[in-house]
């Protein structure tokens, strides 16, 4: 960032910041953010208005009418600490911990002011952008210094402050920068004292480097339509459009501000632009103005409602819209709009409808009012993450916008469209005061967006799929000791370092332990904390604990005899969850279950250790059933306990089969069983099969599969019950299950001399899962079940018959690839093609690149599963080249991800090449640092099923030496190492056991199957 000396001829000239010589240490902030909500008196709110108003309008008119300088004279005498201090920028020290700012300044108001000069390759002109903001701010507690946050790329051009009520100026004596913090620091010539209100003018410019991806950035797409018209499709060409993506802490990249979620104010955006171009902010425009002669519009918009600064929006596209209405619960009418490229526009009518149905569905469940007066969703080249919630302007990657119409794409926009906008009021209506509490906007979001798909989609029966989405994914990672609590600790350094805590346990593990909270109060007592919050907190900031507290007004204390901040504490306040050990013995009036709990860890020697050190334990709720049901529930805590659950019924005595806890998975632990428990589950399987619902059967074989492997449970129960649970079942969430352990298992037996074996034991199940559609008929989701089979049989195991189906689709695919119509082609079936193919037909895919954008990318992915090492390693090499053009991020990431995964040996060890070798590394790492999206799943590819005994400490090694590289990945890559750990844990003793298995029982189990 730098900091300017006025020149001779009136434009600011702005310089690099100077090192500070004067041994000065950063100055310590008061510690103490507290949820409040700040309110200005009326009188005060108006003499704010109308100062501000004045000023800022002298101050626009000088930028628009000095275009060509992109500093500006100030109406006032500027920069009062130039007189007195000539170095009047210190660079401070860096502190050993990020400082929050202090919150003694409260913000009200933003005028901001923005000129954009988009990129244009023809004259070699990048992405730019100068303007104003004007702060106005009341004094909460008396200070000599004005802390706010502004990145080191953002270019202070001219700042003054004087007092709103008598317009006198306040000297600034001296500024000091702290770069890891981004805060600038103004030292004031005199005390300011509480109640007092201030203007606090700056300008401002920037230009964002090419690989940027937050704050105000730009990015580019081929668009099938000459100079000429935007509806012609002669030719691609290259389109240029901006955008902003703030969250976490990056408002500050585009101006100056209080970048922290407790500070709420009002936005009121004014934005110059070329005329070519459209522009839209969170609310809609108040006018625009045509500039005569000079080819830009200014637009300005209406004033937001009280808001942090990270869900500030702009987009500035070529983009076309289809739109919408809707009646709020005023009964008036709300526009919702879609936005996406020209080609891709046709395609945005099933996300348009959901996000209508779920605007109408989360205004009546919440009971509070949508707060703005339109919402449009827009697709975004390229974008970091699926989608960002900004009020009003909710921004999406295109696979989340852009139907392709098969279920599979359908589920994926219904997901994302309802997170989002249940986002507009958790998260957006009421913040946390600062991002430890993150699981707050994005656990609630996630729990919440399965309650508005249930009520748009109600024939796909979402809620049996929140297990196996939510909870079995994070389930793995919660299990590790790099995990974290809920609640994150403030460990951070850097601005960067927030985003590590936008993880799967925030997002997964927050909505997992929601809904076992709704379990556990009941679905009114749920609704009523979550309406309790809302109206308390609503356009303020609030903590884990104002949550509880507000579950606590609805607790019934009969049926549940905790706290509900105490009991749920422990769920956010601590590392992991437990497994509950339960011993079942089976009399004739009754079964007595003994039952313990302890922290639950995959990897054995760490659990040992962490058992003789830690007292830790959770308030658990078992819900038991048998053969026959739900019978009794009880609770457990640090102690073990002995329950006995009578059978009253003596007919039904002599035909219970097993007890099971938490039979569902609707609660956030594991049970493990009695290895008696365990037989009889088995057996009750393969017997009477319709007493086990599909979610039942998923839980059961995941935690069969996760015990397997932190060596607690014989794999023999997981390779038994996997079998028998696809037997006669047609759910998706059985599959799902199902599908993800024998991935992980098949990329573990790759050195173990049974591939071939498991390979047979694979094809095994997926006949078994096809043929109980043959036989049962059409359920829930079937084709989307049916291709999550295809991806299993194809990129996992090659099955043969799979195989053949998707060379015939593939060859119907290319023949009519130049059709304006051209179907859409699933990932799997062109990488089964290629894999199965001579290089030959490698070769000829690969010529389609170029010459069809629109499926450039799909074409990549396909050619990614190429079986030749040599042929690989020369598309990464041009993919690496290209995508020096940042806009093309995507197909980079995307190449990598489908080279690493699905068992292909060539792509995988070029690519071990690249991320063991710091050299190689440092080719590819920079590129993705800040995006967090591909880097966790490239890392995850290409780490997370090694098992060498040397891996861990290699990797290591390799982490001591690109650290800094790593960036949002660098907590990702210390739970792989961890994996590998336990990969290497599972190699010695649960890989033995398959093996064993495999030779002993599969060919007897395997003859007995009756299809």
């Amino acid at each position: 960032m730098g900091i300017d000396n006025e020149s001779s001829n009136g434009c600011a000239v702005t310089c690099p910041l100077t090192e500070n010589t004067s041994g000065k240490q950063s100055l310590q902030i008061p510690e103490g953010h507290e949820s409040k909500k700040n309110k200005s008196s009326p009188i005060v709110i108006a003499i704010l208005s109308v100062t501000v108003a004045i000023l800022s309008a002298v101050l626009i008119y000088i930028i628009l009418t000095n275009g060509a300088c992109i500093g500006v004279t100030w109406p006032w005498k500027n920069d009062d600490e130039s007189k007195n201090n000539p170095k009047s920028t210190e660079l401070k020290s860096e502190p050993e911990k990020y400082t929050r700012l202090p919150n003694n300044l409260m913000p009200d108001h933003y005028e901001v002011f923005v000129k954009v000069q988009m990129p244009d390759l023809v004259k070699n002109v990048s992405l730019s952008f100068n303007g104003s903001v004007v702060i106005s701010i009341t004094v909460a507690d008396r200070t000599n210094q004005i802390k706010l946050n502004a990145h080191k790329a953002l270019n202070i051009i001219s700042k003054h402050l004087q007092e709103s009520s008598t317009n006198r100026s306040v000297i600034i004596k001296s500024t000091d920068y702290i770069a890891s913090e981004d805060m600038l620091i103004f030292h004031l010539g005199r005390y300011l004292n509480p109640s007092e209100t201030l203007s606090l003018f700056i300008s401002f410019s920037s230009s964002p480097a090419p690989t940027e991806t937050e704050g105000l950035y730009a990015g580019a797409y081929y668009q099938t339509f000459n100079n000429q018209s935007l509806d012609s499709t002669d030719g691609p060409e290259i389109r240029w459009f901006a955008v902003t993506q703030m969250e976490p802490a990056a408002a500050r990249k585009m101006f100056p501000c209080f970048d922290e979620p407790l500070f709420k104010a009002v936005f009121s955006i004014t934005v110059l632009h070329e005329s070519k171009f459209r522009v839209l902010s969170n609310m809609p425009a108040i006018s625009e103005e045509p500039l005569e002669d000079k080819g830009w519009t200014r637009v300005q918009f209406e004033p937001t409602v009280r808001m942090s600064t990270y869900l500030v929006a702009l987009s500035i596209t070529t983009f076309k819209s289809r739109r919408t209405t809707v009646k709020n619960m005023r009964n008036e009418t709300v526009p919702i709009r879609v936005w996406a490229r020209t080609s891709e526009i046709e395609h945005t009518d099933y996300a348009l409808k959901v996000a209508a149905d779920s605007y109408v569905f989360f205004e009546d469940f919440y009971q509070i009012p949508y707060a703005l007066p339109k919402m449009d969703l827009i697709s975004v080249p390229n974008f970091n993450v699926g989608g960002m919630e900004n009020w009003g302007l909710i921004t999406f990657r295109p696979f989340y916008l852009i139907s392709a119409h098969t279920e599979l794409s359908h589920y994926g926009i219904c997901k994302v469209v309802n997170h989002e906008i249940a986002h507009q009021w958790f998260g957006n209506l009421v913040t946390p005061v600062w991002w430890n509490d993150i699981w707050l906007n994005e656990g609630f979001a996630t729990f919440m967006e399965y309650v508005g798909m249930d009520a748009i989609e109600k024939d796909w029966d979402v809620w049996s799929l929140f297990f196996v989405d939510v909870s079995m994914e994070v389930f793995s990672s919660d299990s590790l000791l790099s995990s974290h609590p809920t609640v994150h600790e403030e460990k951070i350094k850097n601005r960067d370092d927030l985003k590590m805590f936008f993880d799967l346990i925030s997002y997964r593990k927050g909505g997992a332990i929601l809904g076992m909270l709704k379990v556990i109060m009941g679905e009114d007592g749920f609704k009523k904390g979550v309406l309790n919050f809302l109206d308390t907190f609503q356009f303020s900031s609030a903590t884990s604990n104002d949550l509880w507290n507000s579950f606590e007004q609805s607790r019934n204390t009969t049926e549940i005899p905790y706290p509900i901040n105490d009991m749920m504490r422990q769920w956010t306040l601590q590392l992991g969850y437990p497994l509950v050990s339960i011993n079942a013995t089976y009399h004739d009036s009754k079964i007595v279950v003994s039952m313990s709990q302890k922290h639950f860890l995959t990897n054995e020697k760490l659990s040992r250790e962490v058992a003789d050190n830690e007292d830790v334990f959770w308030h658990v709720k078992l819900d038991f059933s048998t053969n026959f049901g739900y019978i009794a529930s009880s609770w457990l805590t640090a102690d073990p306990q002995q329950f006995e659950i009578e059978l009253k019924n003596k007919h039904v005595n002599k035909a219970v089969k097993y007890v099971l806890a938490n039979s569902r998975c609707e609660h956030f632990y594991r049970v493990n069983y009695d290895f008696e428990t365990w037989k009889r589950i088995v057996e009750a399987l393969r017997l009477e099969p319709w007493t086990f619902d599909s979610a039942t059967r998923a839980c059961l074989v995941d935690n069969s599969w996760q015990l397997a492997a932190a060596n607690v449970l014989k794999v023999e129960i997981a390779l038994n019950l996997t079998v028998l649970a696809v037997m006669n079942d047609t759910s998706l969430p059985v599959w799902k299950t199902v599908s993800h352990h024998l991935e992980n298992t098949f990329a573990l037996m790759y050195r173990s001399g049974r591939l071939e074996k498991f390979r047979e034991y694979c094809v095994l199940i997926v006949d078994l899962a096809t043929n109980a559609s043959i036989k049962n008929g059409p359920a829930s989701f079937e084709s989307l079940r049916k291709e999550y089979i295809n991806d299993f049989a194809n990129l996992i195991i090659d099955h043969p018959r799979f195989v053949q189906e998707s060379n015939e689709m593939v060859d119907d695919w290319m023949n009519k690839l130049d059709a304006e119509d051209a179907n859409y082609i699933h990932d799997c079936h062109l990488c089964a093609a290629v894999r199965n193919r001579s290089l030959d037909f490698a070769y000829e895919l690969y010529k389609l690149v170029d010459s069809n954008p629109n499926h450039r990318l799909t074409i990549l992915r396909g050619v990614a599963c190429t079986n030749d090492a040599a042929f690989f390693n020369q598309v990464l090499e041009r993919v690496i080249r290209e995508c020096n053009n940042e806009w093309r991020i995507d197909e980079l990431g995307y190449f990598l991800i489908s080279g690493a995964g699905h068992g292909n040996t060539a792509a995988f060890n070029v690519l071990w090449n690249y991320f063991s070798t710091p050299e190689k590394f440092d080719m590819l790492g920079p590129l993705f640092k800040d995006f967090t999206f591909f880097f966790k799943n490239i890392l995850f590819a290409v780490y997370a099923y090694q098992d060498s005994e040397f891996a861990p400490e290699a990797m290591r090694k390799f982490n001591e030496t690109r650290y800094n590289q790593l960036g949002a990945g660098q907590a990702e890559f210390y739970r792989l190492i961890e994996m590998v750990e336990n990969n290497v844990q599972w190699s010695h003793y649960t890989k033995p056991q398959v093996i064993d298995w495999l030779d002993n029982i599969f060919e007897e189990y395997h003859n007995s199957v009756v299809f």
